[in-house]
């Protein structure tokens, strides 16, 4: 509730009114018995307190008015601090109510010399009643003000709340004219304030849908816009404004695009946990090709990643990724190789509404869009068709994509890591390749070892794995027989560390006490005891390592070359990867 004092100047108006109608002197005090308004001598005591034992004590207190004829000799004078001083003749006070009964003070009408003192005797009752509707004219004023400042409170605290979104708020009449926003919009819009408030939206942001609202009169939701000169990629909810049946307005809600992935990444993504830590073996080989990667890792140059299936080159990739700043953003891996070819540029760039038949009407962003801050792995990067290798040599110098049946560039912040199992120099001679892209990709190489050449590191490696699978098998405490341990350094591991993984997996399921021997692996492994000698493959694995070395040579599509390769038909090669369960890898 506001105070008398917070409306003291309108109070001191009506008391200067009053005192020029009727010919006395007009006090107000407050509930504290403060003088907040007075004419004549009472100017001079503004801001002071009435003496306690008062008439305008009694009219506080009682909540009703008190005529007081003959000052100082009256009974109600007796108790005042100032009997004796006074020179006041008769008082006509009355209380100021409040609508809910409160008294917020006292308005009096004080008459200090004979002909004052006959005016206010002369009719109490009119005084009386005229008095009493000033002071209702008083409490009407506090509640109209206090209503006021109720206002000025909420709209305030309405603007805090809007403030404290983080997404941005913009509300429009009925017209396209601003009427409301918060900093995040003016931050997204790139629009100052002087020019945000009542402009027209067909000047900063034309393609807006709020205007396609305000035509409808329907509302819109996760509205893509994308990025122009004037602002950036986002994402629009609309909702219209009704006064009953009336459309007066709309407002949206927007969202940066890159703040709305990230949030989708955190939630929902795969979390690039891996770190160089774990990356086990300690042969020179491999030790360099981690050296290389962390040095590599805090710039944004691409990186070619080289080797052999197996071998773990996501894994580097994605300790890259980690130890780079990038490593809060998003790690999104892509095997263009397990992409049919019609889908992959859609799959890669995205693709507009109704850009294809089966397109989704509202589009959808492609891999690139969503690293957008981070890292993207294009995995088995050689089965790239020629007029995608083109496409992605575009984005990696210009730094923006078009999408699929797009027309407009959507700028892109986000770093390519490609790896291969094949041979790009020999498919450059055999323009399989463009060398633009190769060069483009390749601004540092690097070459993870296959595990044959680091056969020291199997040890360790293969503890690591029954470890892991011993834990979430619940099998605890096992370990590896010596014997295990010779057949695995005697192999040739054309699936490197995948295979080793898959096999130690296979071992702990099939082992029932504290140790694994050579009976619990798989049958391709040489078993002592059974005429097979370790050291040497069976035909079967024989000809399974040389169908996946044609497979690495030439690409896992390709059956035609591959059966060239291995002077075999071409139903022999799927007859073969068919037995072997080879799939692309």
């Amino acid at each position: 509730m506001v105070d008398l004092g917070d409306i003291c100047s309108t109070i001191q108006q009506v008391a200067e009114a009053i005192a020029a109608v009727l010919k006395v002197e007009v006090t107000v005090v407050d509930s504290g018995l403060r003088r907040v308004a007075g004419t004549g001598s009472y100017r001079h005591v503004l801001g002071q307190t009435v003496p306690r034992g008062s008439t305008f004590e009694a009219a506080l207190a009682t909540g009703k008015p008190v005529v007081l004829t003959e000052a100082v000799r009256s009974q109600h004078c007796q108790n005042c601090e100032l009997v004796t001083a006074c020179h006041e003749a008769a008082h006509v006070c009355s209380p100021i109510l409040a609508a809910d009964g409160q008294v917020l003070g006292v308005m009096g009408l004080v008459a200090f010399d004979e002909d004052q003192r006959r005016i206010l005797t002369g009719d109490t009752g009119s005084h009386v009643q005229f008095v009493t509707r000033m002071c209702n004219l008083i409490a009407a004023k506090v509640a109209e003000e206090s209503a006021r400042l109720q206002l000025v409170r909420q709209a305030g605290q309405l603007r805090g709340i809007v403030e404290a979104v983080h997404e941005g708020l913009l509300a429009v009449d009925q017209a396209g004219k601003v009427i409301s926003y918060n900093a995040a919009a003016e931050a997204l819009l790139r629009v100052e304030r002087s020019r945000l408030l009542g402009a027209g939206l067909e000047d900063f942001f034309p393609d807006s849908p709020l205007l396609e609202v305000l035509k409808k009169g329907t509302g819109q939701l996760d509205r893509e816009i994308l990025g122009s000169a004037n602002h950036p990629h986002c994402l629009a909810s609309c909702t219209p404004i009704y006064d009953r049946d009336r459309l007066v307005g709309a407002v949206a809600v927007l969202r940066d695009i890159r703040k709305v992935r990230r949030l989708v990444y955190q939630m929902t993504g795969e979390q690039p946990l891996a770190s160089f830590a774990e990356i086990i073996g300690s042969s020179p080989a491999l030790q360099g090709a981690v050296a290389t990667a962390r040095r590599a890792a805090p710039g944004k140059s691409t990186i070619l990643i080289s080797g052999e299936s197996g071998t773990g080159k996501e894994l580097f990739a994605r300790a890259i990724h980690q130890a780079s700043g990038r490593g809060r953003g998003p790690f999104i891996a892509v095997n263009c190789a397990a992409i049919p070819e019609m889908l992959l540029e859609s799959e890669l760039f995205g693709y507009e509404p109704g850009a294809f038949t089966g397109a989704s009407r509202r589009g959808k962003p492609g891999k690139f869009e969503l690293a957008d801050e981070g890292t993207i792995f294009l995995d088995e990067v050689g089965d790239l068709p020629l007029h995608l290798q083109g496409k992605l040599l575009r984005v990696l110098q210009g730094g923006s994509i078009e999408r699929v049946g797009g027309t407009r560039s959507v700028e892109l912040d986000v770093r390519v890591i490609a790896a291969t199992n094949r041979d790009l120099e020999a498919m450059m001679a055999r323009k399989e390749f463009r060398p633009d892209l190769y060069y483009r990709l390749s601004v540092i190489p690097l070459v993870v070892p296959p595990l044959r050449q680091r056969k020291g590191d199997i040890p360790v490696l293969a503890q690591y794995f029954v470890d892991k699978y011993g834990r979430s098998l619940g099998k605890p405490a096992l370990e590896l027989d010596g014997a295990v341990l010779r057949i695995f350094l005697a192999y040739t591991w054309p699936g490197n560390v995948r295979e080793l993984e898959n096999a130690i997996e296979y071992a702990v399921n099939m082992v029932n006490g504290p140790r694994i021997l050579a009976e619990h692996l798989p049958g391709r492994f040489v078993v002592p005891g059974e005429g097979r000698v370790p050291g040497f493959d069976t035909l079967e694995e024989q000809e399974r390592q040389a169908l996946v070395r044609a497979i690495a040579a030439v690409g896992f599509h390709d059956k035609s070359r591959i059966a060239r390769l291995l002077g075999v038909s071409r139903a022999t090669v799927y007859r073969k990867l068919k037995k072997y369960a080879l799939v692309a890898e």
